[in-house]
């Protein structure tokens, strides 16, 4: 007999009713339902947590924020600069020269010395100027006899007085054409000299030219030496006639005593050329200021001194021969810095007088130093490069008394300003795609902006478009930014 339901429900032995579990799921027995009441028992607790873990990675993300540096859009002046490399050089340079050749004696100052007006630079050596001067003092002293002479009233014929009258006016002739002669030679010899060294700066002098310059100047000295001795020698004849024309007048005394006189002054002046040579062998500072020896003064005193002389064309050394014809030294005035720059031929329109500059110097680290344009040069020259440049002086605001001339630096020539411009660091401004943009900060998410740049000067973008001054921006830094980013900021 078949069991009824109610006994199967109740009465079902174990192996009957309760089939064996599998890995915690029972088998499947046919009962559909059953078994999908099983199955949802543990996907849906699964499916909640695998919805929540979704929910709460993407709170996590969405509030997870990166560091970046910012910086404000800033209303502020924008300068355009015309840059370029130079060096100190000398200001209102003055030349010494020495008023006859000779060999120098003492030399107690240096290069690069100051020297306050009267200091003695050098002195010759004296023999030569002694020489002349023993000359025209026996010349005096014998005028003077002549004239103590005539004022015994030693007698005198008229024939040789004549003749002595004719004596005196050939030796006064000889006399202004000797010193003709001198100053013409003086102009030859500093025209010779300074066309010498004129035509040996420049760096495609012809050789045969500069020969001939050398030998111009030499021909011009020979010239003022020859007409020195004739000086000396006219003179000497002048106070020789007058001393004849004494004697021969002494028939008559108080004629006698009028030419002695005029011997005498003849010989005085004579001494007292001598007295001013001896003089002008003591070389002294004309002016205050800084000393140089001047590079042509220097080459020359070498040659003079020989080839395998310690001089080695740097500088002057007791013993070297000098000469009239060139400078001696320079004299630089202190009262104001200079700084020379050259300046590319494609930029020189834009250079003018009296425009602000900051020079940066080598020797001198630090804060840029202000000057202004002084001087623009009206014909070009040539760079090291060979390049066509302008020179430009650039007087410092501030004069530095003690500093070298030589000394190299760079120097930005503020050739336009623009006040309350839109400005922002050239690290807050990117590029993508021939478009311009920044990164805006609002509410702590980046927001990609275009924007349009206008000039730059230093590390700054002028920004005609785009973004309002007070605007937080973003920096470029290590992180790579992107629209939408969320961030915290810290300021630079």
């Amino acid at each position: 007999m078949e069991p009824t339901p109610d006994q199967l429900a109740t009465d079902t032995p174990d192996e009957v009713t309760t089939p064996e579990k599998e890995n915690g799921f029972a088998p499947y027995n046919g009962d559909d339902e059953a078994h999908s009441r099983n199955w949802l028992k543990w996907v849906l607790p699964l499916a909640v947590l695998a919805i929540i873990g979704l929910i709460g990675g993407w709170y996590l993300l969405s509030e997870r924020t990166t560091t970046v540096e910012t910086c404000t859009v800033q209303s502020s002046r924008i300068e355009r600069t015309v840059s370029g490399s130079g060096q100190i050089k000398p200001y209102h340079p003055r030349d010494v020269y020495v008023a006859s050749e000779g060999i120098i004696a003492t030399l107690p100052v240096k290069d690069g010395q100051l020297v306050t007006k009267g200091d003695v630079l050098l002195t010759l050596e004296t023999d030569a100027f002694e020489t002349q001067l023993a000359a025209a003092e026996a010349a005096l002293s014998q005028a003077q006899s002549a004239r103590a002479q005539a004022a015994d009233g030693v007698a005198s014929q008229n024939a040789l007085i004549a003749a002595a009258n004719e004596g005196v006016n050939a030796a006064y002739a000889g006399v202004d054409l000797a010193y003709n002669t001198r100053a013409q030679a003086d102009v030859d010899a500093e025209y010779a000299a300074k066309y010498l060294a004129w035509i040996t700066a420049q760096p495609s002098a012809d050789p045969a030219e500069v020969a001939a310059s050398k030998q111009a100047l030499e021909t011009a000295r020979m010239m003022q030496r020859e007409s020195e001795a004739a000086i000396v020698a006219a003179e000497g004849q002048l106070a020789a006639s007058q001393v004849g024309l004494a004697q021969a007048q002494a028939g008559n005394p108080q004629s006698a005593i009028g030419a002695t006189d005029a011997a005498i002054t003849a010989a005085s002046r004579q001494v007292e050329l001598a007295q001013k040579a001896l003089k002008k062998a003591t070389v002294k500072a004309p002016v205050a200021g800084r000393l140089l020896i001047a590079p042509t003064a220097s080459a020359a005193a070498a040659q003079s001194m020989g080839a395998g002389s310690p001089l080695s064309g740097e500088s002057l050394q007791v013993g070297a021969a000098v000469s009239p014809g060139m400078p001696i030294f320079t004299i630089a005035d202190r009262s104001e810095t200079r700084f020379v720059v050259e300046i590319d031929e494609a930029e020189i329109a834009q250079v003018k007088l009296d425009q602000k500059a900051l020079v940066t110097l080598d020797g001198y680290p630090g804060e840029p130093l202000a000057g202004k344009v002084v001087a623009i040069a009206s014909a070009s020259g040539r760079n090291a490069t060979g390049g066509t440049v302008f020179s430009v002086d650039i007087v410092l605001d501030k004069n530095i008394e003690d500093i070298c001339y030589g000394i190299k630096g760079d120097v930005d020539i503020i050739v336009e300003a623009t006040e309350n411009t839109t400005v922002v660091p050239q690290q807050a401004v990117f590029s993508e795609d021939g478009s311009d943009f920044v990164y805006v900060i609002d509410a702590g998410t980046l927001v990609k902006t275009e924007v349009t740049l206008g000039q730059s000067a230093g590390e700054l973008f002028e920004i005609k478009q785009g973004v309002a001054v007070g605007t937080l921006l973003a920096r470029a830094g290590d992180v790579i930014l992107a629209d939408g980013m969320r961030v915290t900021t810290v300021e630079r």
